[in-house]
């Protein structure tokens, strides 16, 4: 794979800095964050990417409150939140345990959110008072802005949902209906796509992607935790886009991690033994074929191959590999810079 991975921060961080800080409302401040974008070479083809960017904290602080059920509210009472706002955000859990949870909102008020999801003693049990951020979800729309480089209906993208099913996305280059359904008709442009979860996209010849420059621009402060469905395939893939040095400022770069680093975080998310079917696929002229396949070995805590044998193999950043686990879990990834 050819990858022009460079993340271009250094411009963007003072400005922002300078000029487009936001504040985080009632919550407590966080350090500077990383913005940017970067482009990589997608082959004429299939192959798997993923958006290793985010959207900024519009809230951050310590819940007052949690009733718990299958949708839970959670309070902060000092909030003064506009009803209806976050119609299309996710709450972040970003400290303890489940750090790295995201929730759907489904509704809030001003100083009530409900989420998807049970936060009480036979959920999450996360109990009244936990750290969590606010982000708005990033899109195919946004993702995809002006078409990020693919061609109009020529090139598609295709995303794995939790029941197996997949659907399939094109840029039909005009506004507002960026991203539509493969019926080119139905505008998709808010189709969600989750922290870490890898794409598919086809591509009718070479093509230079860029992710990053709008809204979905931010670095993740915070850990991710990728949900894995039992029995699916699932597209995954790392939230780091460019490991250089800190702020990821450098031209130089680190652009892979092994699959045993903890920066993929397959050997810290409790994967079952030799279970949990692990696959790299080749980018190469575009031809999707698996390079290897893999399983976690507890008793020596590493990736190894279907032999058994330890691996180097490794994940350039920004691309997606899948999972097909024997049971429901989450790959929990570690922050890609320091942060909340």
């Amino acid at each position: 794979m050819t990858s022009s991975a460079h993340l271009k921060v250094g411009l963007w961080l003072a400005l922002w800095v300078s000029f487009f800080a936001p504040s985080l409302s009632h919550g407590q401040a966080s350090s500077t964050p990383v913005i940017g974008y970067y482009s990589f070479q997608a082959p004429a083809g299939v192959s798997l990417w993923t958006c290793a960017l985010t959207t900024r904290k519009e809230f951050q602080g310590i819940s007052t409150g949690v009733t718990a059920a299958a949708t839970s509210i959670v309070s902060q009472s000092a909030a003064t939140w506009v009803p209806g706002a976050f119609s299309l955000h996710f709450l972040e859990v970003v400290e303890g345990p489940w750090a790295g949870l995201v929730l759907d909102i489904i509704s809030n008020t001003g100083t009530t959110v409900t989420v998807q999801g049970n936060l009480g003693a036979t959920g999450f049990n996360l109990g009244p008072n936990f750290r969590y951020a606010i982000r708005k979800h990033a899109t195919l729309g946004k993702i995809f802005q002006g078409g990020a480089g693919l061609n109009q209906f020529d090139d598609s993208v295709v995303l794995l949902y939790a029941d197996g099913s997949r659907r399939k996305f094109f840029y039909n280059g005009t506004a507002p209906g960026t991203i539509v359904a493969d019926d080119f008709f139905t505008n998709r442009n808010d189709e969600i796509v989750y922290p870490g979860q890898g794409m598919l996209l086809n591509c009718s010849g070479p093509r230079t992607i860029t992710f990053g420059g709008g809204e979905v621009c931010y670095v993740k402060d915070t850990p991710t935790k990728i949900p894995l469905y039992a029995g699916k395939v699932n597209f995954v893939g790392g939230m780091n886009p460019v490991v250089a040095s800190d702020p990821l400022a450098t031209v130089t770069a680190v652009e892979g991690s092994a699959l045993a680093s903890p920066a993929l975080g397959l050997t810290d998310s409790n994967l079952s033994q030799y279970d949990d079917l692990i696959s790299v696929y080749g980018r190469t002229g575009g031809v999707f074929t698996r390079q290897g396949t893999y399983f976690y070995d507890r008793a020596r805590d590493t990736i190894v191959t279907t032999l058994g044998q330890t691996t180097a193999a490794s994940l350039p950043h920004g691309t997606a590999f899948t999972i097909k686990p024997s049971g429901d879990r989450y790959l929990t990834q570690p922050a890609a810079v320091n942060g909340h």
